[in-house]
């Protein structure tokens, strides 16, 4: 006998292996045999490849169960190829595993040539025995099966492992069947493992980036997709998550199964939401802000003739609705041009039973007939000090708010009600005015009213809500150290109380109750506007306060009446943006320097910009008081 090694018995010897299924279809196949057969189609039946020389068969399936442990020679259907070795019962029963060699003393005797070179196998029919041969071969089985049932037990444990993970993963075979699904997933989407296991993945989750409800996992890996985005709806909770997806081939199955690991990416992807949002809101300020400045010049149009229509008698109620819709679009402009940023917005005190008629007589007309404002009777002694844009805006919110929730023909009641030292932790000892808003509209369950003040939260969907309004109504109310509460019951309607401090102040004088003749002056003042209209109202103003005029519509003009007029000029009134190649801030340094102390008072109409070098500027639109107020403090005589 030969001296041949056990390592390199092991090594050589069973290079001829296959198993057998339940169904006798050939699996596993080494390569070796592929090569020596030629292909051999996985699943073939076995009888179909081969013919039982030993022992003598039938070649039926019933057959197979008195082989045993005996030896058995394969002869392939062509009878080119032979194969001796053993056909064993896997544990558990239902299936086979021949080892064995080639079966060379056929191969010899039929004058076959072999595909394979005689050193792809020994030559064991003189070099081993049987006894060596067969006692050799049942090791390596049960070495076999020793090293699967330690594979199965460690693939468990890989699996107890994953179940328990921190975080959500899944396991799918090769047509999408759920086969592990853990813990961290069954906390996250509220869905069980037994209820998910056996159901396809694209039932329980939506594909967000292929923008398709069927989610294959396969067909993502074969394209090279390795992550993948998906959201699970249950109810009326999204539960967004990410998924890095991989392939795992089972060392103990023939079945392969791909694999999800993943985050729950829910509050993530809101906050990318929210970022977008603001983003949007950016660009809308950048757009506004052109706009309020062009808003402003025609506000201070209307603000200016205001000031000089002849009244009637019984006309002053109309005056003033007037012109405090005027104070407010200016407000309003003051936000639009700095969209998004946080305003120092300017508190006044008013009167409030004054300013809800106010509020009502303007508003009625826009909402029409689909909804009636019930106003209260207001104590005609209540003042607030707040900035009146602001409070009038939240009161629109909350308006609107009600519109959207009642049907038509509904009615939204306003009273108001004074309080003294609230029994509410986050009011201070005082009295405060209790403004609510009641509406006869769908009203709110707990889930609801629990989100209603989070800002981008909104029932009335995409399109028509921006989920802003009762958010910036709570801030409002904080601001300016009140409180807002929230009653509604769902079928009856909504409720909103907002605590505003009262004050103690008298409210200040109206546009009616200013003097006629206000500040006065002397001296020739030049106006710059590029705007022929505010130019001719500042004009008409300054003639009142007794100062005497002369115009120019751009910089290189002014320059020209300043050369000519510099002896007399007390002061040059100039806007900052206009055409031509000098802004007002360019002729403002020339005029420092060459005809120093001519003082300039620049005028825009842009709300918040600031300027560098630019201490003071009046803002379009003013008030008379204000214009009077400035221009009579910067006019100086030059000798």
């Amino acid at each position: 006998m030969s001296d041949l090694s056990t390592e390199k018995v092991l090594d050589e010897l069973f290079t001829m292996n296959f198993s057998v299924d339940e169904d006798h279809g050939i699996h596993n196949i080494t390569p070796r045999l592929l090569r020596y057969l030629g292909d051999i189609e996985e699943g073939k039946k076995l009888f179909d490849v081969f013919q039982f020389h030993r022992p003598s068969l039938k070649n039926s399936l019933e057959d197979l169960s008195r082989v045993g442990n005996s030896l058995v020679l394969l002869l392939s259907i062509t009878g080119e190829h032979g194969l001796r070795g053993q056909l064993l019962p896997l544990n558990g029963g239902g299936g086979y595993r021949f080892v064995g060699v080639p079966w060379l003393a056929w191969i010899n005797a039929n004058g076959f040539e072999s595909k394979l070179s005689m050193g792809d196998f020994p030559k064991i029919d003189s070099q081993l025995d049987q006894q060596l041969y067969m006692s050799t071969q049942k090791n390596m089985v049960d070495d076999l099966e020793a090293l699967n049932g330690e594979l199965r037990r460690a693939e468990e444990d890989r699996d107890n492992f994953l179940l328990a993970a921190k975080a959500p993963i899944f396991a799918v075979d090769s047509n999408n069947v759920i086969r592990l699904w853990n813990l961290e997933l069954e906390l996250a989407l509220g869905v069980s493992a037994k209820s998910a296991i056996g159901k396809k993945i694209g039932t329980v989750f939506q594909d967000e980036t292929q923008g398709s409800r069927y989610l294959d996992i396969a067909r993502l890996l074969k394209d090279g997709v390795t992550e993948v985005e998906v959201k699970h709806l249950n109810g009326t909770h999204r539960t967004d998550m990410l998924f890095r997806l991989f392939a795992h081939a089972s060392e103990s199955s023939s079945e392969s199964q791909n694999w999800g690991l993943g985050q729950d990416t829910t509050e993530v992807n809101i906050q990318k939401r929210e970022r977008y949002h603001m983003q949007r809101l950016e660009s809308l300020g950048k757009l506004t802000s052109i706009v309020a400045h062009d808003f402003n010049n025609l506000l201070a149009i209307i603000s200016g003739n205001l000031r000089f229509i002849t009244l009637k008698e019984g006309d002053e109620s109309i005056l003033e609705d007037i012109d405090s819709s005027v104070d407010d679009a200016i407000e309003l402009i003051k936000k639009l041009g700095n969209f998004g940023e946080v305003l120092n917005s300017t508190v006044e005190s008013f009167n409030l039973k004054k300013g809800l008629d106010q509020f009502v007589r303007l508003i009625q007309p826009i909402v029409g007939q689909d909804l009636g404002i019930v106003l209260a009777e207001v104590n005609a002694e209540i003042s607030i000090s707040v900035n009146k844009a602001d409070f009038d805006n939240s009161l629109l919110n909350l308006v609107i708010n009600a519109k959207d929730a009642s049907d038509v023909g509904s009615n939204v009641f306003i009273d108001v009600e004074v309080i003294s030292n609230p029994k509410v932790a986050a009011l201070k000892n005082r009295e405060y005015a209790v403004l609510k808003v009641r509406d006869q509209g769908r009203g709110m369950d707990d889930v609801l009213m629990e989100k209603a003040f989070e800002p981008f939260f909104t029932t009335k969907g995409r399109v028509r809500g921006s989920g802003l309004g009762l958010s910036s109504v709570f801030s409002f109310v904080q601001s300016n150290e009140g409180h807002c509460t929230l009653e509604s019951t769902v079928g009856a309607g909504t409720t909103v109380s907002i605590y505003l401090p009262l004050d103690t102040k008298p409210p200040p004088l109206g546009l009616l109750d200013i003097p006629a003749k206000g500040k006065r002056g002397s001296g020739l003042v030049l106006v710059v506007d590029d705007e022929a209209r505010v130019r001719k109202i500042t004009c008409r103003d300054l003639k009142e306060m007794n100062f005497d005029v002369i115009e120019a519509e751009n910089a290189a003009e002014a320059l020209e009446k300043i050369q000519d007029y510099h002896s007399e000029l007390v002061l040059v009134l100039s806007d900052i943006v206009m055409p031509g190649s000098m802004n007002g801030i360019e002729l403002k340094k020339i005029i420092e320097e060459k005809y120093a102390p001519l003082s300039v008072l620049l005028v825009s109409g842009n709300a918040l910009q600031e300027w560098e070098g630019v201490d003071e500027v009046l803002r379009k639109p003013y008030s008379l008081i204000e214009f009077q107020v400035l221009v009579t403090g910067y006019a100086i005589r030059v000798d």
